[in-house]
């Protein structure tokens, strides 16, 4: 929607009574989402000033975007840099709060590539905000502090609203200081997001801060962090909704924690990072969360040790609740996110998680798990609410055991499946005179991604697929050679026509 077709609307010769309505007017300009549109809409009228502007600040992308409000003769542009061209007065900060009062959302970032805010601003605006209502954004909901610089920490203050819900803040603006100081500030947080000082590099610094001030805040639900203390994990488990942390091989307290007699029934999300899964299957073992939907473990260093993953199996069917696990995930961390897992795993290793029947997501990239046929339609019966399944079956240089053939079973067992990874032998095709999957079809996957599966007749297998996963418009294939890559890549070319052409046999058939 542009504003020509708003005013065509809004504008015949007479406009609707309706149109006087601020709610209404706001109503409208919440589906309005280019921000000139909305800057022409302030400007053309009184009636439509206030709520197109509460639009146009409803969400704030940078420090930058919300200072570009400060009249034009008050500030230059040099060399990218927001400067001043003359003292910065009270008036301007009124300017500046009447917008700014109607921020809800606020990201403070890097501005690259948009120009940088002198220090010079910052600290006249330090100087003048002195009043008990010093605080630019009382309705703020929302704030995002995530500059790897500590330039703009002087302004914290100005953003720190009694209605804040959401704060996330990286490690380079100190929070360790200051988080303690904030609490009586924001009372209503209920998310709180702690990064390190790298957490957007592949493996991040795990941030250590001292978080007991967490109890302050008595209505929090979520906390993602770096490392915990045992005290501050305790208390996290029995008050908060999601946790996500790290563990690393200096935290001894994660050895050392005793049977936790009392299941912790808040918790419904759990994320760890840990440098090692052993670490994780001492931790699981030693607390019960009967209430957990979702767990989560990235591994630093995975290994090559099958039976420590098998041990950490089963300290999760001793955790969780069968009933209510619904998202599992063992993922590789890090730096290793594109090797090939060493850990290697047999079918009744992995048999404690088949008390889960009502899990939907199951991720598997740390470890492989080396499935015949048979075995794979047993996983199949013990997941039959499975959605999404990614998991290695075999790693190279070792053949899969699992065929084509398998998915028929697979599929049939598990007719929810959206979403499908693993590995296959596709070497051998067996075609029946009839439909290959003899009526099992899914319709919900349309990307296929596999891994470490060799193939001989792309065409053939072409066929196979076409029947049982028809709406299939994409393969990816990963750790194979280069022929086996160009192959898998001419049966992705290949299955949309062949399974056009049964399509197009199977409403012939209905029709005569």
């Amino acid at each position: 929607m542009n504003w020509d077709d708003i005013a065509d609307v809004c504008f015949p010769k007479k406009a609707h009574r309706c149109f006087s309505i601020a709610e209404i007017l706001g109503e409208i300009f919440s589906f309005i989402y280019d921000k000139k549109t909305l800057a022409r809409a302030a400007r053309t009228c009184h009636s439509f000033k206030d709520p197109a502007l509460n639009a146009l600040y409803k969400e704030v992308d940078s420090l930058n975007d919300l200072f570009s409000c400060l009249s034009a003769d008050l500030y230059a542009m040099a060399d990218r840099e927001m400067i001043l061209r003359r003292p910065m007065t009270p008036g301007d900060v009124g300017v500046l709060q009447s917008y700014a009062v109607r921020v809800k959302t606020l990201t403070v970032r890097d501005e690259a590539p948009a120009p940088k805010i002198h220090v010079n601003i910052i600290h006249s605006l330090c100087l003048l905000q002195r009043s008990p209502n010093a605080l630019l954004t009382p309705n703020l909901h929302t704030l995002a502090w995530i500059s790897s610089s500590e330039h703009y920490v002087p302004l914290l203050p100005f953003f720190i609203s009694s209605r804040l819900e959401t704060f996330t803040v990286v490690a380079h603006s100190s929070p360790g200081h200051w988080l303690p100081t904030i609490t009586s500030l924001c009372p209503s947080l209920r998310h709180l997001t702690l990064h390190g000082p790298n957490f957007l590099r592949a493996t991040p610094v795990p941030l250590r801060l001292d978080l007991t001030c967490i109890r302050d805040w008595t209505q929090l639900e979520v906390l993602s962090c770096g490392t915990l203390t045992q005290q501050v994990f305790e208390y996290a488990l029995s008050n908060l909704t999601s946790l996500a942390f790290s563990i690393t091989k200096n935290d001894e307290w994660v050895t050392k924690i005793k049977t936790m007699p009392s299941p912790f029934t808040s918790l419904t999300s759990l994320e760890v990072c840990s440098h090692n899964v052993d670490q994780l299957s001492h931790l699981l073992k030693r607390v019960h969360l009967p209430g957990v939907t979702e767990l989560n473990v990235y591994v630093v260093t995975p290994g090559s040790d099958g039976a420590a993953f098998a041990r950490f199996f089963e300290s999760v069917s001793q955790c969780c609740s069968p009933s209510s696990l619904r998202d599992l995930g063992v993922t590789i961390h890090g730096d290793f996110i594109d090797h090939i897992p060493k850990a290697h795993c047999n079918i009744d290793e992995f048999r404690p998680l088949f008390k889960f029947r009502n899990l939907q997501t199951l991720r598997m990239d740390a470890v492989s798990f080396a499935v015949d046929n048979s075995e794979l339609e047993e996983l199949s019966l013990a997941f039959p609410s499975i959605e999404d399944m990614d998991m290695w079956t075999c790693t190279p240089p070792v053949t899969p055991k699992n065929t084509l053939e398998g998915l028929i079973p697979l599929l049939k067992n598990c007719p929810k499946l959206r979403s499908l990874a693993f590995s296959l032998d596709a070497t051998s095709v067996s075609i029946s005179p009839g439909r290959p999957g003899g009526g099992v079809q899914n319709t919900h996957i349309d990307v296929l991604a596999l891994s470490n599966s060799p193939i001989a007749d792309e065409r053939e297998v072409a066929v196979f697929l076409s029947d049982i996963l028809p709406n299939v418009e994409r393969i990816d294939s990963d750790h194979v050679s280069d022929s086996n890559e160009e192959k898998w890549a001419e049966v992705g070319r290949w299955l949309p026509f062949f399974a056009k052409a049964r399509r197009q046999e199977h409403e012939s058939n209905v029709v005569s």
